[in-house]
């Protein structure tokens, strides 16, 4: 007998369980036809429906952690904070053209602002848009590149310093423990170290002060 696949539902699955021996049990709850009882059953032909199911909610709660972390996106759209857009004015940046895409900082001509994953380096490639985790480069009116992030209050206070070295970590987007956007000048930065998305820790930076 065919079963509708409408009515077949993948057990759910306890936190505690491993992937493993969830799909060993291979069942699934025939709850359209046999109405609140459920019969467990092995039935084999579904091991990819279950695999795929696993799959699908392991992925959604890796991705969690990303969304919530990365405010700056809304559905792919990426919604501009209104101090990066008045940063962008003081500073006098414009966005690069179709012919300055893909350039290093170092070779586009002064006042314009691109995005770049290349963090700290001084030749670091451009882009028009924005996408995951790049972080946003400002080059101004007398050459300079400018590393632009959002940082900690504790941080913020940090780079008041006027002399020594401070360590800071510095995020492309807004988070909840980092709302300050700052613009980091690329010559101050003397070491720099790019974590991984899951730690949340952002870029590390050691900026020399004056």
């Amino acid at each position: 007998m065919l079963i509708p696949f409408s009515t077949l539902t993948l057990m759910s699955i306890p936190l505690g369980e491993s992937v493993g021996d969830i799909l060993t049990c291979g069942i699934v709850c025939l709850s359209g036809l046999l109405g609140d009882e459920c019969s467990a059953i092995p039935v084999a032909p579904l091991g990819v429906l279950a695999i795929a199911g696993v799959f699908s909610w392991w992925r959604r709660r890796r991705e969690e952690p990303s969304v919530r972390a990365n405010r700056s996106f809304d559905g792919g759209i990426v919604m501009e904070e209104p101090e990066r857009l008045a940063l962008r004015e003081e500073h006098g940046v414009r966005p690069l053209t179709e012919d300055e895409e893909g350039t290093g900082i170092d070779q586009l001509p002064e006042g314009v602002y691109g995005f770049t994953c290349a963090v700290g380096q001084w030749d670091a490639p451009l882009f028009r848009k924005k996408i995951f985790l790049s972080y946003e480069m400002h080059k101004l009116r007398d050459g300079s590149p400018v590393l632009i992030g959002y940082v900690s209050p504790e941080d913020a206070e940090r780079m008041r310093r006027r002399e020594g070295r401070v360590t800071i970590h510095l995020f492309p987007d807004r988070q909840e423990e980092a709302t300050h956007l700052v613009s980091v000048p690329l010559f101050r930065v003397r070491r720099h170290k790019q974590h991984s998305e899951r730690t949340g820790h952002g870029v590390e930076l050691e900026l020399e002060m004056e």
